[in-house]
């Protein structure tokens, strides 16, 4: 017979396995309706896990849709269809607007529901990964300027204390 400990941590072992393998399906599939240049970046981006990849392949279709939808080079456009010619064009104007829309109310490109804008801190994080995009075609020569260089960006607070429990609050917690 196994033993309760062993049966746990294996069952959570094939947990951990299956969520990875479902969210690298899902960034793939997302990813697929990406030009070939945004494709590669994310297929390049080795250091990453599963979960941050689909985080930074929805930042990314998000980027994309809005283009799509706003910016005039790539209206009417399929996200597959927008060019190094088009991201290219972008200034930190465009970028701008991007994060203007962000934080209004919009429809979500992967349900077509309604949503509600961001907070700053969400904001911050996909302009981070529009940054390392950027950034990574301008190393690549795939760009010759970086559309973020002048963004302004949000100053996210941090609290400045951490409030530990001792041994009572903790075991009070838990009962």
């Amino acid at each position: 017979s196994t033993c309760f400990y062993c049966t746990i941590t294996f069952w959570k072992s094939n947990y951990k396995k299956e969520k990875e393998t479902q969210m690298n399906q899902k960034w793939q599939e997302i990813a697929a309706s990406f030009p070939k240049f945004a494709r590669d970046y994310l297929i390049n981006r080795t250091t990453l896990s599963a979960c941050s990849l689909l985080g930074y392949t929805q930042k990314l279709h998000s980027f994309f849709y809005y283009l799509t939808l706003s910016y005039e080079p790539c209206k009417g456009k399929k996200i597959k269809e927008i060019t190094l010619e088009d991201i290219s064009l972008l200034t930190y104007t465009d970028i701008n607007a991007y994060t203007q829309w962000l934080g209004g109310e919009h429809i979500a490109p992967t349900t077509g529901q309604k949503i509600a804008g961001i907070s700053k801190k969400s904001k911050e994080n996909y302009l981070s990964c529009l940054s390392s995009f950027f950034n990574k075609l301008l190393i690549t020569e795939q760009i010759s300027k970086n559309p973020m260089l002048n963004v302004e960006r949000a100053k996210v607070e941090i609290p400045e204390t951490v409030i530990y429990l001792d041994k009572e609050e903790k075991e009070a917690l838990l009962n």
